[in-house]
């Protein structure tokens, strides 16, 4: 598998779960690199609808202790050969304390606020979301989802048993739930988004 073309080893990988490749990862150094660099491609695919490179979109997560989930984690976990639907839009989650830093951000790369809105927690005061708000550069949506605790992915745990419990940090990309089954347990793998590999891919 080794001496095959990068297209050729990126199409094969393309048919595992990020439990697979987990697993791989771990089976030997050669298959370790192989494995990043194949979630690399994919972060750069995921990232290039919404920015111009993925070291942009990694550096704003990193920037403003960010992370995405949605439908674009979901999109990652699963076999890319396999998965017929692509994201519409970007789910970002962020701190409060965070979102002036990530507002700015996301203009200085063309987007402006198109809606804002206020999330009611309640009366027992459940919710972790303080705000959603929608930004757009013309052909693509953000959605930034605030977080009224000083941890960004607070709100992503509130969505119990489901296979939204995923997000993409600047340096990992954590599943709740990696198996087929969505069993219960819980699975972190690591992928070192480098602004060198990136850039190479």
């Amino acid at each position: 598998m080794y001496h095959l073309p990068l297209e050729v080893k990126r199409h094969i990988f393309g048919y595992c779960t990020i439990q697979d490749l987990a697993i791989l990862a771990q089976a030997s150094t050669e298959l370790n690199g192989l494995a990043r660099d194949y979630l690399q491609h994919q972060l750069h695919l995921l990232s290039l609808p919404f920015f111009d490179n993925t070291a942009t979109l990694m550096s704003i997560l990193r920037s403003c202790d960010a992370v995405v989930s949605g439908s674009c984690a979901l999109h990652m976990l699963l076999p890319a050969n396999k998965t017929s639907w692509v994201p519409a839009d970007l789910d970002i989650y962020v701190s409060c304390r965070h979102m002036a830093c990530l507002s700015v951000l996301l203009e200085h790369n063309g987007y402006l606020i198109m809606n804002q809105r206020a999330v009611d927690a309640g009366p027992y005061g459940s919710s972790s979301i303080r705000s959603v708000i929608l930004f757009a550069n013309g052909w693509r949506t953000i959605d930034v989802i605030v977080s009224s605790t000083v941890a960004a992915m607070s709100p992503i745990f509130e969505f119990h048993s489901t296979a939204v419990m995923n997000f993409i940090a600047a340096d990992h990309i954590f599943c709740a739930y990696p198996n087929e089954g969505m069993s219960f347990s819980v699975y972190e793998v690591v992928t070192e988004v480098e602004k060198n590999g990136v850039e190479n891919l």
